[in-house]
């Protein structure tokens, strides 16, 4: 923003307006600049109409926490230039209220609240909350953000604030690891799972490997209201000395959850994380439909980009991979790519397609499925050669609860 717009200090939103919006993809990371290097997260663009008004319920950030080791952040942004009074309540793991505070949001404005915890009146410790936002007065939308933050590495992680479902019955979250990494980078796991509904829930949580397998089950009772949190998922959860899959969630009846995972990395003086939020398996493409678009995708002496695809339905597909250049003109490799049915395929793109020794900066990669009845999800993670903070880039958000179609 200074190069751009000349300011020594600016905080705000960006609204980008085109008579052919719909044609449009943006994503932003914002990040804290060291000696050693960035640690950033993703701030995603989100379109006006995904915006959640007053008729539309609350929205939820799951995965807050306040300790010695980290503390959080909530931003709340208008989207269609009308002011909203919106409540934000933090509830703690078993679903108690830890305090509420009013808060008002200006014509396409952003309110950052800076230490969440306190601003409601909580003085103590917790982990596993989460924010519940409501707009009680004004007839805008608005869109919620998470931030956790590392003390010690001053890492930020984002946490996406979606409605909850009605008729949701099968979760995914793409891709959990406890696995070393790159340049001796270590990464770990945390899932939280969130019931914002009235009713119970029961769960039945699965974790597939890399080829599809299943590397086990775990049966589970959410109350209402009730935020359940896997800790190092992998390890601890399933009992995985080393390796990376993806986590299925189906629940009965369907609805009432919210999912968030952590993926990190265990530096030496504490954490550098990315999150990635639980998407609906309905979500997924297949072959009859849709394009898969990831932009912002790196590789550089700074910074190196990995391209994770996860099949959601059960049945082996094939991927094709496009890159393309950051002004979308020049093809700059294709591969296609077998995914074994529930399996996971992530690598460096740039290297798998022999660009690895070039200096690309904010290409875009188109993921399709070209053969197989399966279904699939995708992302891609940036990540500082120096310090081993990953970002995460995801596909264009739409931050609506009901996404069974």
């Amino acid at each position: 923003m200074k190069n751009w717009l000349g300011k020594d200090v600016l905080k705000g939103s960006l609204v980008l307006q085109s008579n052919e919006i719909q044609s449009f993809q943006a994503v932003s990371r914002t990040f804290n600049q060291s000696s050693e290097g960035t640690f950033g997260q993703e701030v995603p663009a989100v379109p006006s109409d995904s915006g959640t008004t007053r008729l539309e319920g609350k929205v939820y950030a799951v995965g807050l926490e306040k300790s010695a080791a980290f503390r959080s952040n909530l931003l709340l942004t208008e989207l269609s230039g009308l002011r909203v009074t919106a409540e934000v309540t933090l509830v703690g793991e078993d679903g108690s209220a830890l305090g509420s505070t009013t808060v008002d949001v200006l014509p396409f404005g952003t309110k950052q609240i800076n230490d969440v915890f306190k601003a409601v009146g909580f003085t103590g410790n917790a982990s596993g909350v989460r924010a519940e936002v409501e707009i009680t007065d004004g007839d805008g939308r608005i869109v919620v953000i998470g931030s956790v933050v590392d003390n010690a590495t001053n890492d930020p992680t984002t946490l996406y604030g979606p409605q909850k479902s009605s008729s949701v019955s099968t979760i995914v979250v793409p891709v959990v690891a406890h696995s070393a990494g790159v340049a001796g980078t270590q990464w770990v796991s945390d899932v939280s799972i969130a019931n914002v509904d009235l009713a119970p829930r029961d769960l039945v949580v699965s974790l597939y490997d890399g080829s599809g397998a299943l590397a086990g089950a775990r049966s589970a009772y959410v109350a209402a209201g009730q935020t359940l949190r896997y800790l190092d998922v992998v390890k601890e959860t399933f009992g995985i000395a080393s390796g990376k899959g993806s986590i299925r969630i189906d629940v009965t009846p369907p609805g009432g959850l919210v999912v968030q995972s952590r993926t990190y990395n265990l530096g030496a003086s504490g954490t550098y994380g990315q999150g990635i939020p639980g998407y609906p398996a309905a979500e997924s493409i297949g072959s009859n439909r849709g394009t898969i678009s990831l932009i912002g995708l790196n590789n550089t002496k700074r910074f190196r980009t990995n391209i994770g695809v996860t099949e959601t339905s059960g049945s082996q597909v094939t991927i094709g991979i496009s890159i393309v250049d950051n002004e979308g003109r020049d093809l700059l490799g294709y591969r296609e790519v077998d995914v074994p049915g529930n399996g996971l395929f992530q690598t460096n793109m740039f290297q798998a397609m022999g660009l690895g020794s070039e200096n690309i900066f904010s290409a875009r990669a188109y993921i399709q499925v070209v053969r197989g009845s399966g279904r699939v999800t995708a992302y891609a993670s940036t990540v500082d050669n120096a310090t081993g903070d990953a970002t995460t880039l995801l596909p264009p958000l739409r931050l609506k609860g009901d996404s069974d179609h």
